[in-house]
């Protein structure tokens, strides 16, 4: 125990060296110190009364700051890692910002977002009392070869006594905790108009039913493999939901639960961020708050701008919205959002590192949907990075006429590419680790139809 209180003497002298230097967003460092003083730091920090835990391929984040913000507005004090790592290191950091110097917790609840491949190293020590599972999809092939492979991580590390918050929908998923008899509880999103009857992304990691190898059949797709299925020749299929959000009406969702039904908040409107939130409700409810201190709570909650940033200026209306380059599950479903988007659009892409490292393995950009990107209302596509010439190929392969290409290997000039007619919208799609870069680019875009307007 000496060297665990060094560690939890040391991480805190970090974090306040790292605050004093306006370094502390983000950060793992405290906990990187602490866990090489202490390797078994996890198995002794002091930890609130109630854990909650959010993983999964895509949306765990907002789905975390979602609960974290219903929490605290309802009166909570929580301990999180919204502004750090969700590794065995930026866990160690936030529950030692949640202790005392006697390792007495500060707050009697945490939320926690938890990278899938961490589970075995933070699982065996922190023991969530309720676990979220967003989905479980083809991933970046730099770090998780496939969702069966994080399957099996995860399902490894599950304590038998956590309550397992899963989506219906993602039949991966859905089966976690099975084999431990986990108590579940299950949201999924109804049938919209435009959902399809059959997969339709170039990717679909649930094609044969785990039980018999037969073909499934599809009631309904959302995206890859996400929606509603079943096996036509054994009892396998799409679990029944406990919470199903039915409908988007006006600026509200609908949540049937049991015999009820209940109107919330939408925060965003795009599939991926419906699951997200039908992700919180469910988990909320599960914890045992009322649908009442939801809805109160998510009255104004929206998306974080990290993630989502729409801005219009005259006739033009700018979003930037995040895109994991590396990832063709989550790149694929923002092309799908791109072309869905009612009017004349223009994309500019910054899918690739611009500086440093890069990468000479470039499969992944084959395995994500760039046809959605062949679209007529599709007028124009600045593609900024590197690798501009890789995703310039990938484009042309995919039928989008060289025309409407354009390429900026810095960036400087992408914003004199664009023709930005008056009525159209403009989509930033820039990398997570691009922010920096995409907010130039709008900057200029800005810059430009400002000057316009002022001639």
């Amino acid at each position: 125990m000496f060297r665990f209180y060094i560690a939890l003497l040391m991480g805190k002298i970090a974090r306040i060296a790292i605050k004093i230097l306006g370094r502390s967003g983000g950060t793992n460092y405290p906990g990187q110190l602490a866990l090489k003083i202490c390797p078994q730091l996890l198995a002794y920090v002091g930890r609130p009364e109630k854990i909650i835990a959010i993983t999964g391929t895509n949306g765990k984040t907002t789905t975390s700051n979602l609960l974290a913000d219903i929490f605290e507005k309802n009166g909570y004090t929580i301990t999180t890692n919204r502004f750090g790592s969700n590794i065995d290191t930026g866990i160690a950091t936030s529950l030692l910002t949640g202790v005392t110097l006697a390792n007495k917790p500060k707050n009697k609840l945490a939320v926690l977002e938890v990278d899938e491949r961490s589970s075995l190293k933070i699982y065996n020590y922190i023991k969530p009392d309720f676990l979220v599972c967003t989905n479980l999809l083809r991933d970046s092939l730099f770090r998780n070869p496939h969702p069966y492979f994080i399957f099996d991580i995860i399902e490894k590390a599950l304590p038998s006594k956590t309550v397992l918050v899963l989506n219906a929908d993602d039949l991966i998923t859905a089966r976690l905790g099975s084999l431990k008899g986990n108590r579940r509880v299950y949201y999924s999103v109804a049938r919209f108009p435009e959902d399809r009857d059959e997969p339709f992304n170039l990717t679909n990691d649930m094609a044969l039913c785990p039980l018999c190898g037969a073909p499934l059949k599809f009631s309904y797709v959302k995206y890859n493999h996400i929606g509603r299925a079943y096996c036509p020749s054994c009892s396998f299929g799409s679990p029944a939901a406990d919470y199903t959000l039915k409908a988007v009406l006006d600026n509200e969702i609908e949540v049937a639960e049991n015999e009820s039904e209940d109107r919330y908040h939408m925060v965003y409107g795009t599939i991926h961020f419906l699951y997200d939130e039908i992700a919180a409700i469910a988990a909320a409810r599960s914890f045992g708050l009322s649908a009442d201190q939801i809805k109160r709570a998510l009255a104004d909650a929206s998306v974080v701008s990290t993630r989502l940033e729409e801005v219009s200026e005259g006739e033009v209306k700018i979003i930037t919205y995040m895109t994991k380059s590396q990832i063709a599950t989550a790149c694929s479903g923002v092309f799908d959002i791109v072309r869905g988007f009612p009017g004349k659009k223009e994309v500019v892409l910054i899918l690739d590192e611009l500086h440093g490292n890069v990468s000479e393995n470039m499969s992944y950009i084959y395995d994500t949907d760039y046809e959605f990107l062949n679209h007529e209302s599709i007028s124009r596509i600045v593609i900024v990075g590197a690798r501009c010439k890789d995703n310039y190929l990938r484009l042309l392969l995919a039928g989008v006429p060289a025309e409407r290409l354009a390429m900026s290997e810095t960036g400087e000039d992408a914003a004199e590419l664009l023709e930005l007619a008056p009525g159209s919208t403009l989509f930033i799609l820039p990398d997570l680790t691009q922010p920096a870069e995409a907010e130039k680019i709008r900057q200029a875009v800005l810059g430009r139809l400002r000057s316009g307007k002022e001639a």
